[in-house]
Parts: structure tokens; sequence; C-alpha cells
């Protein structure tokens, strides 16, 4: 998706944020909140007037002249007492000049903390953060079994009607599939395959019908959406006052399988380019804010070089435009295409390789990555010999009204698992919506 300016926050949610990002900064456990104050402000005429920057499509960056004409535009916007410009630009040389002049030198360590209150601070300071080992074990290898329990037929028929309606070798991009359809019906997408929502949870359904309570072997499903580790760092993140609730409203359980193409023919690009999810008024869940949009990965395989990691931008959740108007892709002091305006442009953005400063995270079976869907991010290619499986689950705070109930599971799937005693704590009722349909029978009571 595309994205946009957030809407505005509830003053009590922006105020208490702001107060403990304060406290953070005073505490030394935060960076300083310049940057995270103007993150959601309009991009300013002088700061636009840079854009879009001359970008070498061979990684080599933005130009020396550009990034000095940057620094120096910062430099004058402090001089006239500017700050907010100033802290905007600053945010922009964040992410086209990061530590070291390449934030490929960074390893995920950088970006996987140990402490809770470290975590919040990573993923607000740079979009994201990892945390390791939330699911390991014997749970971890419950939770693989019954996910690739309901993945294999899907696959199994992806794979052949890939191979019926693509060929072998397929790698298309929207607009590609588009066009090569013709007028064909939908046909299915050849890069990756999505287990449908009510799909993933059907075997447990079958498990409750069946007389099965807490012991099925599918329920350990449900441990995907409320892990502590990871609940504790979202309450923190999207949860500021008594009258917001934890939601989640999406699942995708993605399989990404291996490229039938070389490296040399991909680079680093997988199926889709540079891009935010949410960055405009109607874009995306009309109901959401989206800087208040936090997807989650829960990784089933270990997925490192080559196995079509999560790549994204640190720092690029504080900028107010899109990546598809920030660069201007050049080789050898040339133009390679002029940015498209069409709604698939950012499919096309750059060469995922030129984009500076790009981390792509290692992370292992059982690690689960969230960032801010307003930072820029993409799949690397897959040159691997194994899927990256992978369930991406989405999160924000929702304020509690009848009309916010969930519906990323059916609710007649959700009504039987609460009978079966398998959403009996509090806070897996409130994450899938449940507690407000309490709400409304304990009304008409």
């Amino acid at each position: 998706m595309a994205a946009s300016p957030p809407g505005s926050a509830r003053p009590s949610r922006r105020l208490r944020r702001l107060g403990r990002l304060a406290s953070a900064v005073a505490a030394g456990s935060a960076q300083p909140l310049g940057s995270v104050l103007a993150q959601r402000t309009p991009i300013g005429r002088a700061s636009a007037a840079l854009l879009p920057l001359p970008l070498d499509a061979d990684g080599g960056g933005v130009a020396a002249a550009q990034l000095l004409a940057v620094r120096e535009r910062r430099r004058a916007a402090v001089e006239a007492e500017n700050f907010r410009l100033a802290a905007e630009l600053t945010d922009l040389l964040r992410v086209i000049e990061p530590p070291g002049g390449t934030a490929r030198g960074v390893t995920t360590e950088d970006f996987a903390p140990p402490t809770l209150e470290e975590q919040e601070a990573c993923f607000l300071w740079n979009g994201f953060v990892v945390l390791r080992g939330v699911f390991a074990g014997e749970h971890l290898a419950r939770l693989q079994a019954a996910w690739r329990r309901r993945q294999r037929p899907i696959r199994a028929e992806w794979a052949g009607r890939v191979a019926a309606e693509w060929g072998a070798g397929a790698m298309r991009n929207a607009e590609q599939q588009r066009a090569e359809a013709g007028n064909r019906p939908s046909p299915v997408n050849p890069n990756f395959v999505d287990i449908p929502t009510p799909e993933l949870f059907a075997g447990l359904r079958e498990q409750v019908a069946a007389g099965g309570g807490t012991g099925c072997e599918d329920a350990v499903l449900l441990d995907l959406v409320d892990p502590p580790r990871l609940t504790a760092l979202l309450r923190r993140l999207l949860v500021h006052d008594e009258e917001t609730a934890l939601r989640m409203f999406a699942i995708q359980s993605r399989t990404y399988p291996p490229s039938s193409h070389t490296e040399s023919e991909l680079g680093v690009r997988g199926y889709i380019g540079w891009h935010r999810d949410f960055d405009g008024p109607g874009i995306g869940v009309s109901a959401v804010n989206p800087s208040a949009v936090i997807k989650c990965f829960t990784y089933f395989e270990d997925c490192g070089h080559n196995d079509g990691q999560t790549t994204l931008v640190p720092g690029s959740n504080a900028l107010t435009f899109d990546c598809r108007h920030a660069f201007r892709m050049q080789r050898r002091g040339r133009d390679v295409h002029e940015l498209a305006e069409s709604a698939d442009a950012y499919y096309h953005v750059l060469p995922q390789g030129a984009m500076p400063g790009y981390v792509q995270l290692d992370v292992k079976a059982g690690d689960v990555a969230l960032f801010d869907t307003t930072c820029w991010h993409t799949a690397s290619a897959n040159l691997g010999s194994r899927d990256r499986q992978n369930t991406i689950i989405h999160y924000h705070g929702q304020e509690l009204a009848p009309t916010n109930l969930n519906d990323a599971i059916p609710r007649n799937y959700l009504e039987s698992f609460a009978a079966a005693g398998l959403l009996a704590s509090a806070e897996r009722r409130q994450i899938f919506g449940m507690d407000v349909q309490d709400a409304l029978l304990d009304a008409d009571l």
C-alpha cells in the first residue's frame, strides 16, 4: 500500500506518550525527542524542495553534493531557529547518511535488545525491533507442526495453479500480473501463497466440534496472537489510556518459496519493492490511525542471507513522505526512470540494493519482528533452498466501542473457541474483540 500523513491522536494519548518519552530521555534510555516530536508534521516547502534526491542505482547511495546540501539546509534552519525543519532534516539524514556511512555493517543484534524498556526505545527510534526466542522448545515444535498441517495442502494446490497459469520460473510484480493476465479472472500470485485465515483455524474448529477443549492439538495456533513478551511491548507502544484496547485486525500466514532466478538476475529484489503499508487518509483500513498500526512477523523457519529476509530502513518511520517521492535513480549522472504516480508505483521505486541504509533481518525460528507500518520495508530475494514461513499479525490500539468488533477470524469460530475454554484470559478476549461482545451481553442482562 502507498503511504500518507496519519490522523491526529487523542490529546491524552499523545501527551502521555510524550511524557513517557521525555522520562526515557531523562533516564538516558532513549534518543533525543526532536525527531519524535517532528515525525508526524507535514513536510515543509524548504525540505520538499530537496526531493527527489539523486540516488545511484548501482548502490552508491546519495551523491556527496546532495548530502552536503541537506546538511547545509539543516545548519541554516538551526541558525534561523526553525527547529521543526531542522528536526525534519535530521530525520532525513538519519536515513540517507546512517552512522559510518552505511547501515550494512550493522547486524540484527543491534535491533534485538533484551529488556522491555530497551525494546520500546529501539522501536520508537528505528521503527522496528526483533524479539528473540518468543517461541522456543516444545512449544515452538507444536506450533510449527500445527501451522504446517494447515499450510501443506494450500501450498500444494497453489504450486499446481502457478505451474498451470504461469509456467516454470514465474516471478511477476503486480503490474506485470495484470498486464499478462489480460481479461482472465484474478490469476494466482506466483510469488507467495497465504493460508486463508478461516483455513488456518478450520482444524481447531473441527477439533472443538468433536468435543475437544484446551488439549486440542491446533489450540497452540491461538498462542500466535498473545505471547506475553510481545503483548507487553505492544501495550507500551499502542495503549496509552483506559479508553483504548489492544486489538488484532488482520492475519496473513505466508509462504514465500525460493525463486528459480539467479542472484545476478534479481540482486536483492524480492517480490515487492520498497513501500509503506499505510500513508494516507482512506488508505488501508479506514478506521485505523496509520501511525498506530504495528505489523508482527512470527517466523517458523530460520531466515538468513538469501532466504527472503524482511528488510527495513531504520528511522524511515520518522519521515513524512513516501520513499517513491524521496529518491530519483541515476546511473552515471542520468535518470534511470521517472517516478510513476500510479497506484502500483511503490513496487518500482528503485532497485532494492540502491536504498541507502537498509537492514536485512537475520532471524531464527520462534523469533518475532515487529515494525511500524509507516517504516519503509520490502522482502529480499529468496535464493535459498527452503520456504520462508511466517505469520504476520497486525495490531493497533482501538477505542472500546461496539462497532469495533474484530473480523480477522470468523465470529462463529471465536464463539466456539470461547465455549471450549480457549479464550479464557481477559487479554486474549480483548485482542480478539470478544470483550466488546461481553459488554453488550452484560448490558442486555
